[in-house]
């Protein structure tokens, strides 16, 4: 992705998260805390993500791109429990 397109995504994501965070406590039932939880955990590390997409793109993260190496085992353990977290059935 561009750095553009990066922060236009920021731009419009963030309030959208908020919205949806602050319509989902308005759900007042104790089965929708899964719902609250989900769009919780789900938008924010995607927000994050994009934001550090976002710093590693614009230079400001020299240590990530020069220490990769060092990086890439706890970047793939985050990406095996994703893996795995989506497949499985509970």
């Amino acid at each position: 992705m561009t750095q553009k397109a990066l922060k236009k995504t920021l731009l419009f994501g963030l309030p959208v998260f908020y919205f949806l965070m602050a319509v989902s406590f308005y759900l007042g039932t104790y089965d929708s805390s899964q719902i609250k939880i989900t769009i919780f955990h789900i938008g924010g590390l995607f927000l994050i993500m994009t934001w550090l997409l976002l710093q590693i793109e614009e230079g400001r993260f020299s240590l990530l791109k020069n220490k990769f190496v060092y990086i890439l085992p706890i970047v793939l353990f985050l990406l095996s429990g994703a893996v795995s977290l989506s497949i499985s059935p509970f």
